[in-house]
């Protein structure tokens, strides 16, 4: 078939087309309004060596230590270690693997940041838990790096962003839903001819 063809076959049947189209659309519609709303926060922290290391006089040396390390960082974010204690503190009707289904660190490339997420049902609640996360996972990563032979951690992680309550839900995403059932809707009903 060429071109002309389909257009043909568009403009016979360019009824069934759109209300086929505006049926996936609806349901698309539907589920975006059933589906809870979940909020995301994230709060920024700085890993720096402190004094007491060994690299510390090596400015270079010691960002080079401290990006090498950041990246196992991010890896203990969802460890009971790190979660409990914000389950204590913040009260949360959650246990530590689900929490940390809803929890998640990231490194920018190049930095020594670690950027961490909370995801929950209400804005302030995933600030709260992003706050409280980044403050815990600090002190867990300050007392893994810490010898027992020193008394100061060689290793020290600020929370320098805090997280805020964001304005708008990450989820479910309007938009992309619906345009995805519009999509969707236009080459079920172009299909279907």
């Amino acid at each position: 078939m060429s071109l002309g063809d389909y257009l043909d076959v568009v403009r016979r049947r360019w009824i069934s087309i759109l209300v086929i189209t505006l049926a996936v659309v609806g349901v698309s519609a539907l589920y975006t309004i059933s589906s809870p709303k979940l909020y995301t926060a994230t709060a920024q922290n700085f890993v720096a060596l402190t004094g007491e290391s060994g690299t510390s006089s090596n400015p270079l040396t010691g960002a080079q230590f401290a990006a090498q390390r950041v990246k196992s960082y991010t890896q203990i974010v969802g460890s009971p270690d790190v979660l409990q204690p914000v389950i204590a503190e913040l009260d949360l009707p959650y246990s530590a693997s689900s929490l940390a289904s809803s929890v998640s660190a990231t490194n920018p490339p190049l930095t020594v940041l670690i950027d961490v997420a909370a995801t929950a049902a209400s804005p302030q609640e995933a600030a709260a838990i992003a706050n409280a996360v980044s403050v815990q996972l600090g002190r867990t990563i300050e007392k893994l790096e810490t010898p027992n032979s020193q008394t100061i951690a060689p290793v020290k992680v600020t929370l320098t962003e805090p997280a805020q309550p964001p304005t708008a839900p990450s989820s479910p995403n309007t938009r992309t839903n619906l345009a995805l059932g519009l999509v969707l809707g236009l080459a079920f009903g172009v299909g279907s001819t």
